[in-house]
């Protein structure tokens, strides 16, 4: 049985129904208005760590979902099908590492977020360099490994920084700048593709990547709390 693209999203629609069934059977910590503070959560160095730590993986990983596949496509003229082949790999590989994390929580966060921005780094750089589908493909994969590592080591250093009745307002801000990154992030990887081709998009990713690497090293010196 063959469906086409515009199809497949049919499929897709029962996991929305479920997610807003689920919706209501999720509960918020109650806020105390009595004793309700302002909380400045910019100043947390904490927030500033998770945020740093999160965009070090938010880059990359909006080019590969945006231009992963179109990389495949014109640099080694892989199938349509192959394109598919990948990404089940990037996420197979970003399931299982965040799997393994739930399953044996990270004992020092700063191990766990140095190995992921270290593997996305190395990975941006070995993008450049694939000289093969097959090769491309292994690359790809690997780099779902800090996909799966990034997100919860960032929630978990946020979690650890405030207290339970302020991290409602923390995830707030966290997730619209997230949300804000998802879309500035294409547009602005779209520019480059345009202007230096994809090769050398990806390879400039690399430095803001290594940027933020140095952030967070100096946020983990500034709050060694953080890390147990």
């Amino acid at each position: 049985m063959y469906f086409d693209l515009n199809q497949l999203f049919i499929f897709f629609i029962p996991f929305g129904i479920i997610a807003i069934i689920l919706s209501f059977k999720i509960r918020f910590p109650e806020e105390n208005n009595k004793t309700q503070k302002k909380i400045n959560v910019f100043k947390n160095n904490g927030f500033k760590l998770s945020v740093f730590n999160n965009i070090s993986y938010d880059l990359p990983f909006a080019l590969i979902l945006t231009f992963g596949g179109i990389f495949a496509r014109t640099e080694f003229n892989a199938q349509y099908s192959f394109v598919e082949l990948l990404l089940s790999g990037f996420f197979g590989l970003s399931f299982l590492s965040r799997f393994f994390l739930s399953y044996r929580p990270a004992k020092k966060l700063y191990i766990t977020t140095m190995a992921s921005v270290s593997i996305t780094i190395v990975g941006l750089i070995m993008v450049y360099f694939s000289d093969s589908l097959i090769t491309y493909f292994i690359i790809i994969s690997f780099l779902g490994i800090p996909h799966g590592l990034t997100f919860p080591t960032s929630l978990t250093a946020l979690s650890r920084s405030f207290k339970e009745d302020e991290i409602s307002v923390a995830n707030t801000y966290f997730f619209a700048l997230m949300m804000f990154l998802a879309v500035l992030v294409p547009s602005l990887s779209g520019v480059m593709v345009y202007s230096v081709g994809l090769r050398n998009t990806f390879l400039l990713f690399a430095i803001p990547v290594i940027i933020l690497f140095i952030f967070i090293l100096y946020q983990y010196k500034k709050m060694p709390e953080v890390n147990n």
